[in-house]
């Protein structure tokens, strides 16, 4: 009876342990970057010991990213989602995606963008398994754009276009807007997008 209890009060122990080492992993990666930040930076930043990390990610930092990236792909895929469903038209959904990121940034003083990108831009040349990672993480996040582009009145094939389209500006206008320390590329960006899309409508 006493194993019983005492097995599930670990695991969720363990799974919360997990959580917060990913959390602050990925605050400082996105600050520091993923090379700068070292595992007894992470352990002092979560008052943990470094056998709490070995323990949960076997293979060190790269492990940690990995777990990192997964939680950005869910985080920002509910973000993307929440955003699509209280939008009543594509140019407001794609406005609020960009206000969501801008949103960050503020809050962050900057210091902060894109969880991801930091690690694509170091990693995913060196490491298979992080960059597959990545690759799956950006795929999921422009499916949904896509998805609910799609509801919006786009063809499938034109919404899949689109939705590459605007992770690829929006990832630029972040690292501009992060070395700039200004919202205005951001804000460029948003008009852009909006204006390609309305184009569209009216060219259908």
């Amino acid at each position: 009876m006493s194993t019983k209890q005492t097995t599930p009060r670990r695991k969720r122990k363990g799974e919360t342990t997990k959580s917060k080492l990913t959390a602050i992993a990925m605050d400082l990666f996105q600050r520091k970057g993923f090379v700068a930040v070292g595992l007894n930076e992470l352990c002092q930043a979560g008052d943990l010991p470094k056998g709490s990390i070995y323990y949960h990610f076997p293979k060190g930092k790269n492990d940690i990213a990995i777990a990192v990236v997964n939680r950005a792909k869910n985080e920002i895929g509910k973000a993307i989602l929440q955003a699509g469903a209280a939008a009543d038209s594509k140019e407001a959904f794609i406005a609020a995606l960009v206000q969501g990121f801008a949103q960050s940034l503020i809050q962050s003083e900057f210091e902060k963008g894109c969880p991801v990108s930091t690690l694509a831009l170091e990693l995913s040349a060196q490491e298979a398994e992080i960059a597959a990672a990545i690759s799956d993480c950006y795929a999921y996040w422009q499916g949904l754009v896509a998805e609910r582009l799609v509801r919006f009145g786009e063809q499938p094939e034109v919404a899949a276009q689109l939705a590459q389209f605007s992770f690829c500006a929006l990832e630029g206008a972040l690292i501009l807007a992060r070395t700039q320390k200004s919202l205005h590329p951001l804000e460029q960006v948003q008009q852009h997008l909006i204006q390609h899309l309305s184009f569209g409508v009216k060219d259908a």
